[in-house]
Order: structure tokens, then sequence, then C-alpha cells
């Protein structure tokens, strides 16, 4: 049974309102009769752990006194968020329907019950509810969130597009971010079609809603190199660190097999190397450290300096890895690297790659759309081990 410190927290004020509100209308001689008792009783089922009980007293007084509205919402919306839809709708469409009350209050259930509706999966009577609010006016902003959010579930781009650019226009708030990935979608849609033509217009028009876009230049890069074009994927793929530099990570893997194939490895090296000046270039550094020692020169220098500028333990756990100087103090030095490696390696082996800067919600695998908050392009990659999450990882962060 949920715990009642969170409905009691929520139900207080509202019965204390009510009760003054209830007193207020009541004749002169009546004002000395306090709260109304039935309030009284039903805060103390509450505080008894008696949830259920609680409840249905104050859906009977709801029903009894038509003044207690907001009561009657809040009633509305715990019913929602404990899963009882029915319970929710019935109180939502029976207020939605009273031609008493004012119309903002009407308005108010009409909202909720939309939203009902949308937590049902009943997603074309939820779709009506907000598509008539938002028409009216009447809780624009939040009606057209909820539209957008519907458009996605059905994987309706064009109209989720429509939508944030009704929201933009509407408030006045820059809605390309998102619109940009609803474009990325759209190119999907095309690639998986066959669609080239299609799939390079959506990919333009997701730059042109957000030129930072990163998403965009890498389906861009990966898609010319599957068809042989990689000098068209080389300069998609240098645009990321111009977009999002925190996204050099996702550069490298990529790098190495364009310039393979363009015979250009000099132009690797040199990429590799303006990456690594960067903060956030450790993955840069690595693969020109190992680069080097490729080539037969020294990698380790790369990344001791990476490690002097930036200190972090992904380029420390690199470092371990290439071959040390010997040392005069002897084998007890190298021993002393490898225990240092040893501890490193299984902390770096299920750290989080990727963190949404919204909710916090961590994985091993890059997702567009947080799976947790749903917000797009939240997801970052993490670029050094996090002690204390991996400590006490939180409820929703994924490892690999």
């Amino acid at each position: 049974m949920p715990d009642p410190s969170g409905l009691l927290l929520i139900l207080l004020p509202l019965a204390a309102a009510s009760g003054w509100f209830v007193a207020r209308m009541r004749p002169a001689e009546e004002e000395d009769a306090g709260l109304d008792p039935r309030l009284t009783q039903g805060l103390g089922l509450l505080v008894n752990n008696q949830t259920d009980a609680a409840i249905d007293l104050f859906m009977n007084i709801a029903e009894a006194e038509p003044e207690t509205v907001e009561l009657q919402l809040t009633l509305g919306n715990l019913f929602r968020r404990r899963g009882e839809i029915d319970r929710a709708l019935r109180v939502h469409h029976q207020l939605s329907q009273n031609i008493a009350l004012p119309p903002l209050q009407r308005n108010r259930a009409r909202f909720e019950l939309a939203g009902d509706y949308l937590r049902a999966g009943i997603l074309d009577r939820a779709q009506s509810l907000f598509q008539e609010l938002a028409e009216q006016g009447i809780f624009l902003d939040a009606s057209l969130e909820a539209l957008a959010r519907i458009h996605e579930q059905t994987r309706d781009w064009e109209a989720a597009i429509d939508t944030l650019r009704w929201r933009a226009s509407a408030k006045g708030r820059d809605q390309g971010h998102t619109i940009a990935h609803y474009c990325c979608e759209l190119a999907l849609n095309a690639q998986r079609e066959g669609d080239a033509r299609g799939f390079a217009k959506q990919l333009k028009r997701a730059l042109q809603a957000d030129a930072s876009n990163v998403r965009a230049s890498l389906l861009a890069a990966d898609a010319e190199a599957k068809a042989g074009e990689h000098r068209n994927a080389l300069e998609a793929l240098l645009r990321v660190p111009q977009q999002d530099a925190r996204f050099v990570a996702e550069i490298v893997p990529r790098l190495r097999p364009l310039c393979e194939a363009l015979d250009d490895m000099a132009r690797y090296g040199e990429v590799l190397e303006g990456l690594a000046r960067r903060k956030e270039g450790v993955t840069a550094a690595i693969a020109l450290a190992h680069w080097r020692e490729e080539q037969g020169e020294e990698g380790l220098e790369i990344l001791l300096e990476e490690i002097r500028r930036f200190p972090n333990w992904i380029a420390m756990q690199a470092a371990l890895q290439l071959p040390w100087p010997a040392a005069e103090t002897g084998p007890s030095f190298q021993e002393l690297l490898d225990a240092l490696r040893g501890a490193l390696e299984p902390l770096l082996a299920r750290r989080i790659r990727y963190l949404c800067e919204d909710c916090g919600y961590g994985s091993g695998m890059l997702n567009w759309q947080c799976p947790s908050c749903k917000h797009w392009g939240s997801q970052t990659p993490v670029l050094d081990l996090r002690l204390a999450q991996m400590a006490a990882p939180r409820p929703g962060i994924h490892l690999p």
C-alpha cells in the first residue's frame, strides 16, 4: 500500500482550504464550527495508513460539496499516479461535464482528462482533447507539449514538427533542438526505404533547424562512408568538434577507416593532434599515442602530457598499457604499474559511458532520446571515471 505521508502532505492544505471555504459560505452563527469533521477523519485515516478508506471519504465529501472542485481535481490526479485510471477518468469526466462550474475549472478538468487518456494509452482521445484545448488557447504550452509526445509515440514525425513549430510561434521558445532530432528520425525512415535523396533532404532540414546537431553529421558521415564517398564522409565527421566538442569520442573510431580508405594517414595524425589539444580530446590523445607507437615513435609522453593538463583516469589506464622506460629502482616499479593497472581495469570496464544532463540517467550506449526523461540530445559522453557513481550506481543507470 502507498506511503500515506505523500498523500497527507498534498491533502492537508487542501482539506484546510476546503474547510475554510465552506466556513466562509456558512451563516455567521456557524463560523465557530471549525474544520469539517469528515476532513479531520480523512486525515486521521491517512495517518493510520488506511489510504483507500481516506480517499473514499474525501471522494464522498467532494461529491456532496460541489465547491470542493480543487479537492476533486487533486483526487483525480492521485488516482492517475496510483494507476487507478478508471477512477481518475470518472472524476475528471464528471467535472468536465458540470456546466455549473466556472470555465477555468471545467477546462482544467478537460486538461486532466486528456492526461488520463494519455496515461491509459487511449491516444486518439487524448490527442483530440489536447488539440481542442490548444486550438482554444487553453493550457496552450502544456497541451502542445503533450501533443508532441503523442506524435512521438505514434512516430508521426511531421505532425510532431508542426506541433513544435506552433509551440515556438505561440510561446517564442526555440524548438529547433528537438525538431532536428525529428528530422533525423525521418532521415532514418528514408534510409530504410532506400531513398537516398530523401535521406539527404531530412539531414539538411535537421541542420537548418539546429546547426549544432551532432546526430545529423554522424548519420551523414556513416552514410557517405558506406556509399564509398570517403572524402564527403570525412568532411561531415569533422563538423562534429565545432558542433559539440564533447562528441570527439564518437569521431575517433570512425576517423581511421576513412583516412585509410583515402590513403592519407598523415591527415589522420594531423586531425588527432588537433583534437588531442582539446579538454574533451582524451580519446584522440589515446589514439594518437597508439598511432605514434605503430610508427616506431614514443606515444607515452602524449598521454603523460594529457594527464598533466587534464588529469583523468581514462588516459592513465591507456598510459599504463604502453611500454614504460626501465627504472633504476628495478622490478618494483613495474610491479607498481601492474598493480595500478589491475586496480583501474575493473572500475573502467563498468564505467558509465553516456550520461543524461537533464535527469542523470546513465548507460553504456548512446541514446539520442533519453529512455528516462524522454528529452532529445541530452545524453553526452562521459569523459572520465566518476568514482561516486561507480561506488553507488543510482536506479536507472545501466552499465555495460
